[in-house]
Formats: structure tokens, C-alpha cells, sequence
């Protein structure tokens, strides 16, 4: 017995209803749906304010992260994995990989 299809029309609606409010807000839109899995897209817009937010974020912390590393007298990596810490956990607004992200721009502008 085989499963029923579920529609784009049926995912786009549980994305708009089931999903926490910041995934509402990503606008993603269902482009493709099958046995393979689902395929979203990010709207062009929202991924380049993304990547800009990211952006600013590593080069916001560089001189806090330098200013530390010197106080503290530990490696980049130490320092930098400390910053990521903070960043996870959703109360800085960022994905998990957008923090990942984050942390290895700052440890290539601290180098």
C-alpha cells in the first residue's frame, strides 16, 4: 500500500502554520516535493541580508575577539570557539551554520 503524495501546496501551507515564527520569516518557498525528499528556496533577498548580517557580525567581533586573545593570552581557535558558543543557541537570531559561518570568517580575519 502505498502512501499518499503530499501536495507543494500541502508542505507550503505546514511551513506557513507548524513552523517556529523565525522559519516563517525566511519566506522559503517549496519548489519541489517527492520520494526524494523536499526541496526549499530562499528568496534571493533574504539570503544576501543573511550573508550581509553574517558579514558584519565577524567583522563587529574582530576587535573584541584580538582584544581578548591578548588579555587572555589563548590561541585563536580558543577564542573563536568561545564566540561560537555565544552565538548558538537561537538568542542571537542566527542558524546554527550561520554561527559556524561566523566563526570561521572571524578566525580568517584574526589570522
Amino acid at each position: 500500500m502505498s502512501t499518499p503524495a503530499i501536495t507543494r501546496a500541502a508542505l507550503q501551507q505546514a511551513l506557513a502554520e507548524l513552523f517556529a515564527p523565525w522559519v516563517q520569516a525566511l519566506d522559503l518557498r517549496v519548489e519541489a516535493a517527492g520520494a526524494e525528499g523536499v526541496r526549499l528556496r530562499l528568496p534571493l533577498a533574504e539570503l544576501q541580508a543573511r550573508y550581509e548580517l553574517c558579514e558584519d557580525m565577524a567583522q563587529m567581533l574582530l576587535d573584541t575577539a584580538n582584544t581578548k586573545k591578548w588579555e587572555l593570552g589563548v590561541e585563536t581557535q580558543d577564542i573563536v570557539a568561545r564566540i561560537e558558543q555565544g552565538l548558538q543557541g537561537g538568542e542571537a537570531g542566527l542558524s546554527e551554520a550561520e554561527a559556524q559561518w561566523i566563526a570561521l570568517r572571524l578566525a580568517e580575519l584574526m589570522d
